[in-house]
């Protein structure tokens, strides 16, 4: 055989093994896609089995002028082959998506078909977040028995929320922040976030604020005479350039209302007015009426706040102002 007959017999048997190995790289790409939904390019990242039921988070990718771009997440889950729910945002997890709190040694984060509520049903929790600065995360408790359902939603808004195990019910409780408070009187950075602690109620169908677990011991008189001292010896309350209403140091107003979502109402004010000082009653008390019979009333969670410290949940006053 000559040199060009065995060169062409070499390269024939090259493009037929490129053949090959393109042929099962398709095969192996159309399984891929047998369990991805239509829509954008959807890339298997996860799966996790539950009893009889998958569950599986997808990585969402566009192509936009030429460039690839992942767009989002997606869930599904499916049962016997068929889909029996599917959700997309930009982030989708089956975990916590932010880092345990280390505050807090009896955070929990579920397992895939844990049981979140103290019974023997099995439950997905899905953590989702809109990404961007601030806003805005939801946590989903999914029951899988005997049919898929959304239980349990918590609208966690600007800041994480996560699972605890915080008393002997076996049912996790869930702990957040109340978002209401952002850049009220603040930056958002400095804004206000009260912890809040959401427990299942079964009837409702829906977690509502746990009073007994978000109670705390007010501080002792004299921490609380030492911190109403450092808030009043604060230089922004002699700023001539911001308006009075803006001359609160945010950490007064975050350490005054942390108070009242501990139970200590009374404490709270008393806090405010040590730390106010002298010669601006007149913009103390708009300052206290604004916050207790205003703004805190806006709160989705006022009425649990309210029977925390001993008040009938009353709307806003109609003195308020609006927006």
């Amino acid at each position: 055989m000559s040199r060009a007959g065995a060169l062409r017999i070499a390269a024939a048997a090259a493009a037929a093994i490129l053949l090959v190995v393109a042929a099962i790289a398709i095969v192996a790409q159309w399984r891929a896609r047998e369990k991805a939904p239509p829509g954008p390019d959807a890339r298997l990242f996860q799966e996790a089995a539950v009893g009889d039921a998958t569950a599986r988070l997808y990585d969402l990718f566009e192509t936009i002028q030429g460039e690839v771009i992942a767009v989002g997440q997606r869930l599904v889950v499916v049962r016997g082959g068929q889909e029996i729910y599917r959700v997309e945002d930009r982030y989708v997890s089956l975990e916590v998506m932010e880092d345990m709190p280390e505050d807090d040694p009896r955070a929990v984060s579920p397992e895939p078909g844990a049981n979140v509520l103290g019974g023997a049903e099995r439950h997905l929790t899905v953590f989702r977040s809109t990404g961007g600065a601030h806003c805005c995360g939801l946590v989903t408790v999914l029951a899988l028995d005997p049919a898929v359902a959304e239980i349990g939603r918590i609208e966690s808004g600007n800041f994480p929320a996560h699972f605890a195990q915080l008393d002997d019910d076996p049912a996790l409780e869930v702990v957040a922040h109340d978002n209401v408070f952002a850049y009220w009187r603040a930056s958002f950075a400095e804004s206000a976030a009260p912890r809040v602690v959401l427990k299942y109620d079964r009837e409702a169908k829906a977690y509502v604020p746990a009073p007994a677990l978000m109670r705390r011991p007010p501080p002792e008189a004299g921490a609380l005479e030492a911190e109403a001292a450092r808030w009043r010896a604060q230089g922004r309350w002699r700023d001539e350039g911001l308006p009075e209403t803006e001359r609160v140091p945010s950490g007064l107003i975050a350490a005054a209302i942390d108070l009242i979502y501990a139970g200590n109402l009374d404490v709270a004010v008393e806090l405010i007015n040590r730390a106010w000082p002298e010669g601006r009653a007149a913009a103390r008390a708009e300052f206290l009426n604004t916050l207790v019979n205003c703004r805190l009333r806006e709160s989705a969670y006022w009425p649990g706040v309210a029977r925390l410290n001993g008040l009938e949940p009353a709307p806003p006053a109609a003195s308020c102002p609006k927006g």
